[in-house]
């Protein structure tokens, strides 16, 4: 038999029913559970309504949901979640680094939390707690690949090579069609000088996502400084197609591949 759900509709037309049956107790705890089902909609309702409003891109509106959600239920680990990272957006980071923290005090599980955190941390060179929080997210689940991916970016914004490396080759064992770490990988080939390994990664990135047009700035850095100008140029053009307002983003990236050679 398959199990009936009970609805806040229905529990309010059964104590509305036996109130006036008489059972006052009856009513009362139908009345009850109608109060904390509505309650639970509303909060759910809310969320959900942030979350629309972040994929849309307005950002203010998605943070009202997020404070209304917060107002109604403070201990809302995942609501904390999505508020700080909005912060973090709109420039509010001592703000977000408290609903970071209070997530993880709430979920100490929360994986994603420590990886935010940490993004946090690094936005203010707080390398060693970056690391920290990534590598509690690693040990609650070593099959995470965002949690080496992060980490490899930390390593590589520290000088770390062989350690940031590790950590995309890790992250990308784990899931192979992944286009951004293929490009931070790429990125840290480029800076180590291997640029024919770092047009392999920019190309594979793209084969993934050709809709990702730094890539195509990337690799035609990468093919300037191997002295492949032609093929070069064809990324640069390519970029200028999909983003006609970069054209001076790509001006300097051109300068200063060329200035390298």
């Amino acid at each position: 038999m398959i199990p009936q759900h009970t609805t806040a509709e229905d529990h309010f037309r059964q104590a509305f029913a036996k109130a006036r049956q008489g059972d006052v107790q009856g009513a009362f705890d139908d009345y009850s559970k109608t109060i904390d089902l509505a309650y639970q909609i509303l909060i759910n309702a809310h969320f959900h309504r942030g979350n629309l409003l972040r994929d849309a891109g307005n950002l203010r509106s998605a943070l009202t949901e997020y404070h209304k959600v917060l107002e109604l239920s403070p201990d809302d680990a995942a609501a904390r979640l999505q508020r700080g990272t909005i912060l973090i957006t709109l420039g509010e980071l001592s703000d977000a680094m408290i609903d970071f923290d209070r997530a993880i005090e709430l979920q100490p599980q929360y994986i994603e939390a420590y990886l935010t955190r940490a993004r946090l941390h690094a936005v203010w060179q707080r390398f060693d707690q970056a690391l920290a929080d990534c590598e509690k997210a690693i040990l609650l689940n070593d099959k995470n690949y965002l949690a080496f991916f992060y980490r490899g970016k930390l390593y590589a914004e520290m000088g770390n090579t062989a350690a940031a490396l590790a950590d995309f080759d890790r992250s990308l064992q784990l899931e192979p069609d992944n286009p951004s770490c293929y490009n931070e990988r790429g990125m840290v080939w480029r800076e180590a000088g291997e640029y024919l390994k770092a047009e392999q990664d920019f190309t594979q990135a793209l084969a993934l996502d050709a809709r990702f047009f730094l890539l195509y700035v990337n690799r035609g850095v990468v093919r300037l400084l191997l002295h492949r100008e032609v093929e070069a140029e064809q990324d640069f053009q390519m970029v200028l197609q999909m983003r006609p307002d970069m054209q001076a983003f790509v001006a300097q990236q051109k300068m200063q591949a060329l200035r390298a050679k």
